[in-house]
């Protein structure tokens, strides 16, 4: 799965010149009387904030890990404001995968040693933010899922798309609807879940920067040790102009392993997409594991991104399986009513696109990082290089070093001596042992907590989420506990009583006024979209 954005400025261009084209392209489409919606870069937050009051402009928000600020600035002060600060336009981002459908394989967690690694762990204690569309609140992820958020204009928290709700199976779906036939790569771990992607896929730069900066808030409250972005962003900017990349390079910094996609517009070389092509970060490309549990048959497909970097790093990293991959289905959501023939049995899905593959790194780090939660993100980075089963006769420039192997990842730790106490956020402020397997094991989120006694009305009515719960106390290192989520935070739109009661989970959400001919035009669907 890939994100699109349309806006494309000249590449390696200066810091001044790509604020200049952004600029201009903004000015195209904005008059001098209207504000326009843009992300503002400088050497902090606060500068960035200084920057937009100085000429007549908005702060939204804040993006302190991309030194940045989402803003409303007049569109005739545009170019003032770019003398003295990067300017880049509230860009398009579109979800969109590869395909959906093709023949199941369930070969994936043996190919890359998950189902070997679950005999010391499979994953516990380590959390997976998952930036993407949502999860729906299907069996295998009601034990599995931490924390959720939602940052659309939805305000529905549940995925309306399907695209989330497939990731977060391939990383820790537990098996309950398949008894164990349809597993995640790390069951043991746990999501948290920000979404940021409406029905239709779509989001913007500003709404993923948010979600970004909810994450880094909220690492140390829920051990959130890897990150997958499973989109692309089509953009030319440099990974060290471009605010996106300079969060997530933040967030790596700050101890979460980030794994993001290749793309899928191969097989030229070049192709890899942003922010895969960032040399900091672990970019998954894709292979076929032609349902068998070695790598010695595996194929690459056409359509997985190759490398070099349009910058000249070499990309991607590693590979992992993502070819009709089996994982959960949403129930209604635009993924699912658009291709039926993708459904396996009622509750799961298959799906191919690096998208899925860079899920199943994620995985795979999840379970090395239980092993050995000492790593940085550089050390496991490093593991997962060295410890790659090579493919013979493959390019390097589509599969990187290898398909990733979580024995061969432990293996490397052992043979560079890691456990130095290198530990990003695992031991920071939470005195070590807090995130073991005894605080997230099964006991805490079992059945017991996110069974259907907790998704049904009864649980998300206006008694459970008014203001009592959800207070603006819940911003800081806090961030999660009971005390956080008051009408302040998440004003009324989001949170109150007309949200969480009955109304909404009931037929009049999904009837088919919701999915009627008007959303599935063919422009949106198109065959070679799909196929």
């Amino acid at each position: 799965m890939t994100a699109t954005i349309a806006f494309r400025p000249a590449r390696r261009m200066s810091a001044a010149a790509v604020a200049f084209a952004l600029v201009a392209s903004v000015a195209v489409v904005a008059t001098a009387s209207k504000a326009v919606r843009v992300v503002v870069s400088s050497t902090s937050d606060r500068a960035a904030s200084t920057a937009v009051e100085q000429v007549g402009g908005h702060v939204a928000s804040s993006v302190p890990i991309a030194n940045a600020v989402v803003a409303d600035i007049p569109a005739d002060r545009i170019a003032e404001l770019s003398r003295v600060a990067g300017v880049f336009p509230d860009r398009a981002l579109q979800v969109r995968s590869a395909s959906f459908g093709g023949s199941p394989t369930t070969a994936f967690p043996y190919e890359v040693g998950a189902t070997d690694a679950w005999n010391t762990s499979a994953g516990s204690g380590v959390g997976v933010a998952l930036v993407d569309t949502g999860v729906a609140p299907v069996p295998d992820l009601l034990d599995r899922v931490a924390a959720v958020a939602d940052l659309t204009p939805e305000h529905t928290l549940t995925d309306s798309f399907g695209h989330g709700t497939f990731m977060a199976g391939l990383i820790a779906g537990n098996g309950t609807a398949s008894h164990g036939s349809y597993t995640g790569v790390a069951p043991g771990a746990h999501i948290v879940s920000i979404k940021v992607a409406v029905a239709d896929g779509s989001t913007t730069l500003s709404t993923v920067l948010e979600g970004l900066q909810l994450v880094d808030r909220s690492r140390e409250r829920f051990n959130i040790r890897v990150l997958l972005l499973a989109m692309s962003s089509g953009s030319d900017v440099s990974p060290d102009q471009d605010p996106l990349t300079a969060a997530l390079r933040k967030l790596w910094h700050h101890g979460i392993f980030v794994v993001v996609p290749a793309g899928n517009d191969g097989p030229a070389p070049g192709t890899v997409d942003s922010p895969g092509l960032d040399p900091t970060l672990m970019t998954a490309g894709a292979v076929d594991d032609m349902g068998t549990p070695s790598v010695a048959d595996d194929q690459v497909p056409d359509w997985t991104s190759r490398g070099p970097s349009r910058f000249g790093d070499a990309k991607p990293d590693v590979a992992a399986p993502g070819a009709h991959l089996v994982s959960l289905r949403a129930p209604g959501s635009t993924i699912d009513v658009a291709n039926p023939s993708a459904r396996v049995g009622e509750m799961y899905f298959k799906g191919s696109g690096t998208s899925m593959a860079a899920a199943v790194t994620a995985g795979v780090g999840a379970l090395v990082l239980a092993q050995h939660p000492e790593l940085s993100p550089d050390d496991l980075k490093d593991a997962l290089d060295s410890g790659s089963t090579p493919l013979d006769g493959a390019d390097p420039a589509a599969i990187g070093a290898g398909v990733v192997d979580v024995a061969g990842a432990a293996d490397a730790v052992s043979t560079a001596g890691h456990g130095n106490g290198r530990a990003g956020n695992a031991t920071k402020g939470n005195g070590g042992g807090q995130w073991d397997g005894r605080l997230w094991d099964g006991r805490l989120w079992d059945g017991r907590v996110w069974d259907g006694r907790v998704w049904d009305g009864r649980v998300w009515d206006s008694r459970v989420w008014d203001g009592r719960v959800w207070d603006s106390r819940v911003w800081d290192s806090r961030v999660w506990d009971g005390r956080v989520w008051d009408s302040r935070v998440w004003d009324s739109r989001v949170w109150d009583g007309r949200l969480w009661e009955s109304r909404v989970w009931d037929g009049r959400l999904w009837e088919s006024r919701v999915w009627d001919g008007r959303l599935w035009a063919g422009r949106l669907w198109a065959g070679n979209l799909w196929e």
